[in-house]
């Protein structure tokens, strides 16, 4: 009898192409050596299959990982465009912030500059009346409808009285 390591021997010597053993073997000998070199090559065929299924997942992921670098790197610039984009904004707030502080100064010092001239308007007696004002545009030749404006103000428009020759 031929032991288990004697038939693995032969199995794999007829893998491998050696095929001398087999006209020497008796006849129950050759079947199990047939059977063993049958079992090897449907190994070797499942073998060969997953081998061929793992190459084509390597390529779907190699595809994958390409299609993620693209995608990465459309996303890098989309970042990009939004930090140039946040970056002018920025920019344009910090000015337009100053503007409002220039304008806010501006009109703070025009209302403190009205505040005084109101101020000193109320302390100083006033050198004319209304009735004075009246009078020198009466003499001028103004009516006092021309001579006031809607509010009941003095106008500031002073005409010239014609010349009589």
């Amino acid at each position: 009898m031929v032991g288990a390591f004697h038939r693995r021997r032969i199995a794999l010597a007829l893998v491998f192409g050696i095929c001398d053993f087999l006209p020497v073997l008796p006849t129950r000998e050759r079947i199990v050596a047939n059977k063993l070199v049958r079992r090897a090559e449907k190994r070797l065929k499942e073998v060969l299959v997953q081998v061929e299924e793992e190459r084509r997942n390597a390529d779907q992921f190699k595809e994958q990982l390409e299609k993620a670098h693209i995608r990465m790197k459309q996303l890098k610039r989309q970042l990009e465009e939004c930090e140039e984009e946040a970056s002018r904004a920025n920019s344009n707030r910090r000015r337009l912030q100053r503007e409002l502080e220039d304008v806010t100064e501006s009109a703070e010092s025009m209302n403190r500059e009205v505040n005084t001239l109101r101020s000193r308007l109320r302390r100083a007696p006033l050198p004319f009346t209304t009735r004075t004002i009246r009078t020198v545009y009466h003499l001028e030749g103004v009516s006092d409808e021309e001579g006031e404006a809607p509010s009941g103000e003095p106008s500031t428009n002073h005409q010239q009285p014609a010349q009589h020759e």
